[in-house]
């Protein structure tokens, strides 16, 4: 080996050394990390509140009825469910009645919505379309309002939501 090689080698040699002596004085110098309990030694930053729970106007019930073959459950108004728990027979029979929608009437309006027309387009009181496999639903201008086949139409968006339907993303 020449001599200015040999000076590089010898620089680095003692270079490699050095931080090889700095890395064994720095784990000999390390603390070891505390010991760890699993519980913690300060109060929570906030203390998070309950996920809110749904509970809607329409509740099903099983109503056994071979009669119908392609429903099983019947939608149970609000009323007719406080009816239920009344005890007395005479105020029961108020609320029976106050829960039997009108002739004419559909069934779905005390609720905010109607059913569509035979094409799947709704009235022009009811604007918002909903669709009751995914829980959708599309509001005039949105990108798929015109190719969504509505299976509900609502009056406004705080009627679909209340019935557990979520807004179109576009």
């Amino acid at each position: 080996m020449s001599g200015p090689l040999l000076r590089i080698f010898r620089l680095a040699s003692l270079g490699a050394l050095a931080s090889l002596i700095a890395g064994l004085i720095r784990s000999a110098r390390r603390q070891p990390p505390p010991p760890t309990s699993g519980v913690a030694s300060w109060d929570p930053l906030s203390e998070e509140p309950p996920a809110p729970t749904r509970s809607g106007p329409v509740q099903f019930v099983d109503t056994g009825d071979a009669t119908e073959p392609t429903a099983t459950t019947e939608v149970v108004s609000p009323i007719a469910a406080m009816a239920d728990l009344l005890t007395d027979d005479e105020p029961k029979a108020e609320a029976d009645e106050a829960a039997e929608p009108e002739a004419g009437v559909d069934e779905g309006a005390a609720s905010g919505w109607v059913e569509p027309d035979a094409e799947g387009g709704c009235p022009s009181s009811h604007p918002i379309k909903g669709n009751d496999q995914s829980k959708i639903f599309h509001v005039p201008g949105g990108m798929s309002y015109e190719r969504t086949q509505a299976e509900r139409c609502y009056c406004d968006e705080a009627s679909a939501e209340a019935d557990g339907y979520r807004k179109a993303k576009r």
